[in-house]
């Protein structure tokens, strides 16, 4: 034992059971649903994104945080400091280094997964300048954050030996604290995008709040955290820290896990329409690249110059995330067909054909 305990202690007590099951568990999940999300892209969709690409790169990241804290509970995270040993101590401070960076890595990949997801919906300059300047503002505060990881204490060494003499280390609350801010920030920015994408849809209100829930799915672990800043202050000016870090450290990994599994399931429409057709109202929206010439109400805005004809409405129609289908023979929801066979009440009339609002167009 290191030393002796306080009173009212008991140096057998640990959390770190508790602390691996959840490792185990949302890690679980997450694979899980991003498998899933593969099986929907290859087998029913037929395509793979760059932001599923991107999403390999944050589950990468979170299954190396879960090797990294399963290190830590192996040398006593979980236990009073009492009952570590030095030894332990520095094996433990050395694996959350390498947790710490691996929480950086996965969040700029989720984050930038779901940035890229959006980006497809996007119409405008400037709705794609925004959404590329926020992926360039992800991608270079993850790599600050990982930078800073290694830097925060010198020399380097006295991260694990705080005993070191002449040791110069940054205020690791105020760090925690200002990481944690601007994880929420971004999860804000994530959650609120798809609103303004949606801005000028003609999308019935009811069916936009659902398109726009979807979207804003990967947002979600925002609420984790804030959670997570309750605990920052204690975990990080404790006196027993092997112990009190515990919630922060779980609330962490529950954090990018969240992002992972949130995202993806934002993905998986397709699939649970296959499934359940009735689960979501909004699996009858039609895809208005292929049934807007049946029904004018359904008619968006332009298409870009370039012929880019990614966009169902606001909505991406080449990735299937609407449900809709774009095979020949498909029924819109007017009785029309995608394979220009008109309905009997349409026949020997030409459709009103309603001009697209070009004064929408920004860019």
């Amino acid at each position: 034992m290191a030393s002796d305990a306080r009173p009212g202690v008991d140096l057998n007590e640990s959390l770190g059971p508790e602390y691996a099951a959840v490792i185990i568990t949302t890690c679980s999940i997450a694979v899980i649903t991003l498998l899933l999300r593969f099986y929907t892209r290859l087998f029913i969709l037929r395509t793979l994104f760059p932001d599923d690409y991107c999403i390999i790169g944050g589950m990468i990241g979170t299954i190396g945080m879960g090797i990294c804290y399963g290190i830590t509970i192996i040398h006593g995270f979980g236990h009073h400091i009492e009952a570590i040993t030095p030894e332990d101590l520095q094996m433990q401070a050395k694996a959350s280094i390498g947790g710490l960076v691996f929480f950086h890595w996965s969040h700029a990949f989720v984050k930038s997964s779901i940035l890229l997801q959006n980006l497809r919906l996007c119409v405008t300059t400037l709705e794609k300048r925004i959404c590329y300047g926020a992926l360039a503002v992800i991608i270079a505060e993850g790599f600050v954050w990982i930078l800073l990881t290694f830097v925060s204490c010198t020399p380097f060494q006295a991260m694990w030996s705080p005993h070191l003499a002449k040791v110069s280390c940054i205020n690791q609350t105020a760090s925690y604290y200002s990481c944690a801010a601007l994880i929420i920030l971004a999860d804000c920015f994530i959650i609120a995008f798809p609103a303004f994408l949606l801005r000028d849809s003609m999308l019935p209100r009811s069916q936009k709040w659902a398109v726009g829930a979807i979207l804003a799915l990967g947002g979600g672990a925002c609420l984790v955290s804030i959670l997570r800043m309750v605990y920052i202050y204690r975990s990080t000016n404790s006196t027993d820290s092997t112990w009190d870090k515990i919630p922060n450290s779980i609330l962490g990994i529950t954090e990018v896990n969240m992002g992972i599994i949130l995202s993806s399931l934002a993905t998986l429409r397709p699939l649970i329409k296959r499934i359940r057709p009735s689960l979501w109202a909004i699996s009858n929206v039609p895809s208005t690249a292929s049934c807007t010439h049946h029904n004018p109400t359904l008619q968006r805005r332009p298409r870009p110059a370039n012929g880019d004809d990614s966009v169902l409405g606001r909505y991406s129609n080449n990735d299937g995330e609407d449900g809709s289908t774009t095979e020949k023979g498909c029924t819109c929801a007017d009785g029309g067909r995608t394979d220009g066979a008109a309905p009997a009440e349409l026949e020997k009339t030409e459709p009103e054909i309603i001009p697209p609002r070009s004064n929408n167009i920004v860019g």
